[in-house]
């Protein structure tokens, strides 16, 4: 816990160090959606819709790269279908409520850290990529399933709260005088695996589609 601490306050100190020198070029808002997945100890990856919102800094722009903060919310999780051998006699399926439908939904307060790589500056559309670190901290998990009607658990005391991966993505940019606009995507793996409930482990990732509404302080 103190390692986390540690790094929030590191963190923390970048953005007041920021705002004093005044080095920040824009603030924005990002708004998407796309897939979560787990992949689980056998390989088997699950997926399920997903959304994330963020608000975002970018510092320290030069003409072919910046660096840019982002710390917002991101909708995790995995939906999946698995039988329920208890009710297996003589195998066959006893029941219709054998076939169990799980739904796995975690809540987490993310910060990435990303290099902005700029390219293709002569053209109106001005595409970058994307790649830096991100830290993980979860909010809230539930699990709900219909094995014995649709019940919701909350887990989160059982589930790792902190993780940590690599963000990647390409984007495009457009600016309209003191309005920035840009259309992105953006791939997180998280590096460490999550465990929950049953020491049930898994590997997080995401992969969404957003656009980002920024504006221009120094330009």
């Amino acid at each position: 816990m103190l390692h986390q601490i540690r790094i929030i306050c590191v963190c923390i100190s970048v953005y007041a160090f920021a705002l004093h020198a005044n080095v920040i070029n824009n603030i924005g808002l990002s708004f998407g959606g796309g897939q979560s997945f787990e992949i689980d100890y056998d390989d088997n990856t699950y997926h399920k819709l997903s959304i994330s919102v963020a608000l975002s800094i970018e510092m320290f722009d030069s003409k072919y790269f910046s660096l840019k903060s982002t710390v917002g919310y991101d909708q995790k999780g995995s939906n999946g279908l698995y039988f329920n051998f208890t009710d297996f006699i003589f195998d066959t399926i006893n029941s219709s409520d054998s076939l169990v439908d799980e739904k796995r939904r975690s809540d987490y307060l993310s910060l990435r850290i990303l290099g902005k790589f700029k390219f293709l500056l002569q053209t109106k559309m001005k595409p970058y990529l994307l790649v830096g670190p991100s830290i993980n901290y979860l909010l809230k998990r539930r699990v709900e399933d219909t094995w014995l009607g649709a019940e919701k658990y909350d887990i989160t005391d059982k589930t790792t709260r902190w993780s940590y991966g690599i963000s990647s993505g390409l984007g495009t940019e457009f600016l309209f005088k003191k309005l920035r606009i840009s259309p992105y995507a953006l791939v997180n793996i998280d590096l460490n695996k999550t465990k929950a409930e049953f020491n049930y482990k898994f590997r997080n990732g995401t992969y969404f589609f957003a656009i980002e509404l920024a504006y221009v302080l120094n330009h």
